[in-house]
This record gives C-alpha cells, sequence and structure tokens, in this order.
C-alpha cells in the first residue's frame, strides 16, 4: 500500500505512522488536505492506549494544536484534531503536558461557540477526560480557566450527548477535594441535582435517546455522590427532592451498575435524608425490589447493602431474579451465581437465612458446582451453627430470666411481710412472718434450680432450722 499525506489508513498501518503523520503536519501545514489526513491517521492512532504516551513525547499534542490554530474555519479539521486531543487525554498521566501546552484553554475558548454541537461535543468531552486524570493540578488549571461556568451552561443544552458530557466534567470536578467548596458555592451541586431531574423527566422515543438519558443521570448521580461523602453534606442535603428523584433513578435503571451504586452511596452518606423519607421508600419498595434483584445478579455488594439495609427491601421474602425461572430467597440466589461476598454479607444477616433443610439441600447442589458456587458452603454452614447456638441460647437465657424474675417477687413479698409485722407488736407473730418470707423464698429457688436441672448434693440436707420456730 501506497503511503501518501492523503492516505489516513497506510500512515495508520505504517510501522513509523506517528513519525510520518506529524511530518506531514509540520510539512504541509497550508495543505488542507494534506492536514485531514494527518489529523485522521493521528487519530487512529490514538485510539490505540498504548501509543499515548509515545504520542506526549512525540509532542504529537502540540502539533495538533497547530493545526487547530492554522485551520480555524475547517469544521472537520477542528472535529478530528479536537478527537485527537480526546483520546489523549484519557491516558491519567498525559493530562500535565496537555495542559502545559494549552489544550485546556483552547477547548475551553472553542466552547463560548456551540453553534456546531458535534464540535462542542467532542471539545466537552475532551475536557471532561482532562478532568478525571490524576493529577489535581489539572483540575485546579482547568478551574481557574473557567471550566465550571462553561459546563455548566451546556446543561441545558437539548442535545442530550452534549449535556451528558458537561455533566461528566463537573462530575469529574469534583474529584478534587479542596475544590468541593468553591463547586458548592457555584452551585454545581444544585446542578447536577437539575441534570438528573432533567434526565428523568424526559421519555426516551428510541435506544439513542435512552442511552443519552441513562448517561446523564449516571453522571450526575457519580458528582452527587462524590459531594455526599464530602464535609458539604448539609449543602446537598439542602437539595430539593434529591432523594426521591436518586430513588426515581434507582428504579428506572435497575440494570445499570453506575446508578445503583451512586444512588446506594447517597443513600448511605445522607441518612438524614433517608429517615425524612420514609414513607416514600415504603411507598416504591414494590419498585426497588427489582432493582435489588439485578444488582444482587451482577454481584453488587454496596448496591445490595444499601437496598437491603437502608431501604428496606426485606431478605426473607422469595424474589424472582435475572436469569432464574422461579422466585428464591436472596441467600440462595448469591450461592447458585457464586457471589461470595454477598453470601458473606447475607449469611450474618438473621433474617435472610434458609432453614435448616434449605441449607443442607442447597449445600449437596452447590457442591457439584464451580469453585464459587463450592465457596459459599462453609459460610453457610458456619452461620446456620451460629444460627442454632443462638438460638439455643435465647431459649436458655429466657428461661433463666423468667426464674430470676419469679424470685425477686418472692424476695420482694417476704420483704414486704417482714415490713408489715415489723411494724406489729408481739415477737410471736414477728418470728411467723419471718418463717413465712423465708418459706416463700426457699420455694421460689427450688423451682427455679428445678427447672434449671440443678440438684441438691447427695451428702445430706443443707439447713433444717425451719423447724426452731
Amino acid at each position: 500500500m501506497e503511503v501518501t499525506a492523503t492516505n489516513p489508513d497506510a500512515i495508520a498501518k505504517s510501522p513509523a505512522a506517528l513519525s510520518l503523520a506529524l511530518e506531514v503536519l509540520k510539512s504541509s501545514r497550508r495543505d488542507l488536505d494534506a492536514t485531514r489526513a494527518a489529523l485522521a491517521s493521528l487519530c487512529t492512532v490514538s485510539v490505540s492506549a498504548d501509543r499515548l504516551q509515545s504520542m506526549i513525547d512525540a509532542q504529537a499534542h502540540k502539533a495538533v494544536i497547530r493545526a487547530l490554530q492554522d485551520h480555524p474555519s475547517d469544521g472537520l479539521v477542528q472535529e478530528i484534531g479536537t478527537a485527537v486531543l480526546s483520546n489523549m487525554a484519557l491516558h491519567s498521566h498525559t493530562g500535565p503536558a496537555l495542559m502545559e501546552a494549552g489544550v485546556g484553554a483552547l477547548l475551553i475558548d472553542g466552547l463560548r461557540d456551540a453553534s456546531n454541537l458535534q464540535l462542542s461535543g467532542c471539545r466537552v468531552t475532551a475536557l471532561a477526560n482532562l478532568a478525571n486524570c490524576a493529577d489535581n493540578d489539572v483540575r485546579h488549571t482547568l478551574y481557574s480557566l473557567g471550566v465550571v461556568p462553561a459546563c455548566m451552561a451546556l446543561t441545558q443544552s437539548p442535545d442530550l450527548s452534549l449535556r451528558g458530557h458537561a455533566i461528566l466534567c463537573l462530575a469529574n470536578m469534583v474529584i478534587a477535594a479542596a475544590l468541593r467548596p468553591l463547586l458548592v458555592r457555584d452551585g454545581v451541586h444544585a446542578a447536577l441535582c437539575d441534570a438528573l431531574r432533567d434526565g428523568l423527566a424526559k421519555g426516551g422515543e428510541d435506544d439513542e435517546t435512552k442511552a443519552a438519558q441513562q448517561l446523564a443521570v449516571e453522571n450526575a448521580l457519580a458528582g452527587l455522590a462524590k459531594l455526599s461523602f464530602s464535609r458539604h453534606k448539609a449543602d446537598i442535603e439542602q437539595l430539593p427532592d434529591l432523594f426521591p428523584l436518586m430513588l426515581e433513578a434507582m428504579c428506572s435503571y435497575p440494570g445499570a451498575k453506575q446508578v445503583q451504586t451512586c444512588g446506594s452511596a447517597i443513600a448511605l452518606a445522607l441518612p438524614a435524608l433517608r429517615r425524612k423519607h420514609v414513607a416514600l421508600i415504603v411507598s416504591m419498595h414494590a419498585r426497588l425490589v427489582p432493582a435489588f434483584a439485578a444488582c444482587l445478579a451482577r454481584g453488587d455488594l454496596t448496591a445490595v447493602q444499601c437496598l437491603s439495609g437502608f431501604l428496606g427491601v426485606a431478605l426473607d421474602t422469595p424474589i424472582r431474579f435475572p436469569g432464574f425461572d422461579s422466585p428464591m430467597l436472596p441467600l440462595a440466589c448469591a450461592c447458585r451465581l457464586g457471589h461470595t461476598q454477598i453470601v458473606g454479607y447475607l449469611s450474618q444477616q438473621p433474617e435472610a437465612m434458609l432453614s435448616r433443610a434449605e441449607c443442607e439441600a442447597l449445600c449437596a447442589e452447590l457442591a457439584a458446582g464451580n469453585s464459587d458456587q463450592q465457596a459459599c458452603i462453609p459460610m453457610i454452614q458456619a452461620a446456620l451453627l451460629a444460627n442454632s447456638q443462638a438460638d439455643a441460647y435465647s431459649v436458655h437465657f429466657a428461661k433463666a430470666l423468667g426464674f430470676l424474675l419469679f424470685l425477686a417477687v418472692g424476695l420482694l413479698l417476704g420483704t414486704l411481710l417482714r415490713m408489715r409485722d415489723a411494724s406489729m407488736a408481739g415477737g410471736r407473730l414477728h418470728a411467723s412472718s419471718s418463717a413465712a418470707a423465708s418459706a416463700v423464698s426457699s420455694a421460689a429457688a427450688e423451682t427455679f434450680a428445678s427447672h434449671m436441672g440443678w440438684t441438691k448434693p447427695s451428702g445430706g440436707e443443707s439447713g433444717g432450722s425451719g423447724d426452731t420456730m
């Protein structure tokens, strides 16, 4: 295949694709077709994650910036070049080099003109990738350049994809803990809540629209979840309808792991809101059950803990789980799917345990399964043994407590009789009442000892002083 400036496939497949594309950009800066072809080949190279650092080392990002500046009015050059920068920003450690070259400022300045939705989408996606890098300094620099107001304006865009990536960029900015006070002050938490409300309110007519709406909901929940675990929890709790919106999202997208995990994180972080909306949680119980079933089926421990422990999904009621024809208890399903972490959690919840017969049948079934299923057997057996011992201890404790109360009543009665006798004249009456009190206490003690299975020593009777009166 001949390698030419207008043949991006050949350039991309060439062993020297990167250097060849950069040479074309350098030598043919004013040649629009050559620039387009070279950028297209760089875009192909940038899709490979293991080539991103080599592109940084070769200063490819600077060559792309020059091409964007040389052809500011060519939409194709702008889109392809921005896509290259966006792909390069996906590497967790390329952010500082890109920011030093002025990529952040270039992208944010470009967002001032949102007439080209496709190009704006490329730019805000690149910014979202930059905001997700490993270096907090990148996020601080983006903040100082004005990325927050630019993205907040785009959260009102009618284009769902553009809106979703703007929300993602804001959510990624929350990663920087030091920025959170500024983000809350700027109203990012309220903007994310509004985006969540809008994403749930609009009904999707096709799969593409539904996917874009789900992306917006996921990104908004992710940002709110990060803020919920910060010291600005009080600000998040003041958001109107946050908890109802979170519950609605979890019910509307039961199969979306990001929705369930982030929603669960918010619920765990904001127990005050959960207590405030107890009636709402109860009313939505029937819709939360499918979400719980989906979370357990895919092994999402955080969501299972939240939906059962905080949102009240019962663990002792059979549920229909994805992939199974018949309803079953959550613990049985987790064992059959080999989700050992969830089995470990559920086996510690007394209400989730199976009966002894059910445990024995399930263990026999799991013994013929895979290694994950077999690993669940000792956890079930240990939980069953612990529950049996706890039941036995409870019975003994109840018996002991009952007879201790009986003994206490006898002692109290004896005390009352002695107090009455003390107020009466005559030593014989006093002696008689004391004997009666002793007899009551002795009878109570013997009854308690007999019930608990204690016996008197075989060596003789203890005492016999009752006859002295």
